[in-house]
């Protein structure tokens, strides 16, 4: 199984708290297309994608708990989102103005700031099943490391530079 966690805080509304994760995602819905939510979802449910989400201590944001059945799973689903990314040409985040997507911050809504990607498995295994996703691809994505924790980061220098 593959399982990571990440944190999202709100661009928009910057001291704003919420009483659930609903409310959050409500509040910012209206800054993602209907059509590309919707098959984004559908890449997910095709490939066993489950997410648990829950408010942040502070209330200003959702801590976010995704799992896949399997390492390849998750290098197919986001082989693919890869792969959708270029077919819309729609960035979600600012920083990929040359449409080149940066995960983990290319796969989440532009209007929610990505903190702590914090794989919840033996790091060379998330980045080995990670790096084999850009493998089955033929378009480029990049790695944001500034998204990771620490612990991360050290384990992707140790492994690949």
């Amino acid at each position: 199984m593959i399982k990571f966690q990440f944190e999202v805080r709100s661009e928009i509304y910057l001291n704003k708290t919420w009483q659930n994760t609903i409310d959050f995602c409500i509040d910012h819905d209206e800054f993602i297309p209907h059509d590309y939510q919707k098959t984004i979802l559908e890449i997910a449910s095709n490939y066993g994608v489950y997410r648990k989400l829950s408010l942040l201590d502070d209330k200003k944001g959702m801590l976010i708990v995704v799992s896949l059945p399997t390492g390849d799973l998750f290098s197919e689903w986001l082989a693919r989102r890869i792969d959708y990314f270029y077919k819309v040409k729609n960035s979600e985040t600012y920083e990929d103005i040359d449409e080149i997507p940066y995960f983990p911050n290319s796969f989440q809504k532009k209007c929610w700031n990505l903190t702590n990607f914090t794989p919840l498995i033996d790091f060379d295994v998330f980045w080995y099943y990670l790096h084999k996703a850009f493998d089955l691809t033929d378009n480029k994505c990049k790695i944001k490391l500034d998204s990771f924790e620490k612990n991360a980061r050290e384990a992707y220098i140790e492994l690949f530079t």
